[in-house]
């Protein structure tokens, strides 16, 4: 067996799981790997303070929480903080100067300190219309004009963090980041000369967009989610995460096949991989190029659940040359990347 999470510093978590589509294979296999971090701070126990009352607090809120389900960081409770703050007799934003930050970390016993900035929050509505020419069904020589009232729902949101070192009263670490959104939504149409008998057929032959007719995503829910984003990078920032993959267990027609699904689902993947080998020349008798190639496509979801990404890419790639299908194309891709990634 060829040696197994040879970058541990890299690849620390690897899980499966096998949902059953139906109730027959296809299998569905969702691979887990923590990744670490773009920048090693070199520090555990951290405080984040948001720099203002409302929307900081809340994307430090929504930090906290993603930072502590990687149970990475020691994290300063809220309610030590802000008797702290009372201590020295501070706000919040007295800690951008990095002095009182410095004292601050000491009093709190920490290593770190984490700032969380809102730079800018743009939310705006920018109203329009679309106007549709539907021929009537009625009348051969009648075009009807239907006018859709639009309203384009924009938003930008940009977000600093800076990371200081309690020991050197050094920044660490300093990003910003930002994310935008857009929609329209479709009001309800105005219709011109439409005689009642034909208002339905007419709004029927409208796009589905349009007839759907919502109204705009509301401001909280577009600024938690731009905010959820930016957390998103600053987590891969400073800390390990988690990144996930869904594989399709390719059908291999045989009985066999049941008793590797077994021992995956067991946990016993080198009992899965012997099996796996022997099945190989089964599979070649058959003479079936597909077959074959899903074969192989298999062994290596084995081989990447072992950790051995190189020999999954070396069969996810005879997959792929023998039957050059999206999916075997995507996972060449995938495995690629993540090779890639964990080099690094």
């Amino acid at each position: 067996m060829k040696k197994i999470f040879k970058f541990l510093s890299f690849l620390t978590l690897l899980t499966l799981l096998f949902l059953i589509a139906g109730c027959a294979p296809p299998y569905r296999a969702v691979v887990t790997y923590k990744v670490r971090p773009e920048v090693d701070i070199g520090i555990r126990r951290i405080a984040i303070i948001p720099l203002d009352e409302q929307y900081s607090r809340k994307i430090s809120n929504m930090l906290i929480s993603s930072l502590s389900e990687m149970k990475y960081f020691e994290i300063l409770e809220r309610q030590k903080l802000d008797a702290i703050l009372q201590e020295m007799r501070l706000s919040s934003w007295g800690l951008v100067d990095i002095e009182k930050a410095v004292e601050f970390g000491k009093l709190a016993g920490v290593e770190g300190i984490v700032l969380v900035s809102l730079d800018d929050l743009n939310i705006k509505d920018v109203r329009g219309e679309e106007l549709y020419y539907i021929p009537s069904k009625k009348y051969s020589d009648v075009t009807y004009r239907v006018i859709v009232p639009t309203i384009t729902r924009q938003a930008y949101l940009s977000c600093s963090f800076r990371v200081i070192s309690v020991a050197t009263s050094q920044i660490i670490v300093s990003r910003t980041f930002s994310q935008k959104f857009e929609e329209t939504y479709y009001q309800a149409p105005l219709l011109y000369g439409v005689p009642d008998d034909e208002v339905k057929d007419v709004i029927s032959r409208l796009p589905y967009a349009v007839r759907k007719s919502e109204p705009p995503k509301a401001e909280g829910e577009i600024f938690n989610d731009l905010s959820q984003k930016i957390v998103t990078s600053i987590v891969k920032t400073i800390s390990p995460y988690f990144v996930k993959y869904i594989v399709n267990w390719e059908d291999l027609k045989v009985k066999e096949q049941e008793r590797i699904i077994s021992l995956l689902k067991a946990d016993l993947v080198k009992d899965a991989l012997e099996e796996m080998l022997k099945l190989r020349s089964v599979i070649e008798a058959k003479k079936d190029k597909k077959l074959l190639a899903s074969y192989y496509y298999d062994l290596g979801i084995i081989y990447e659940i072992l950790g051995d990404l190189n020999s999954a890419k070396d069969c996810y790639m005879q997959a792929l040359n023998l039957d050059p299908t999206n999916n075997h194309i995507n996972t060449v891709k995938r495995i690629n990347q993540l090779i890639e990634t964990l080099a690094k």
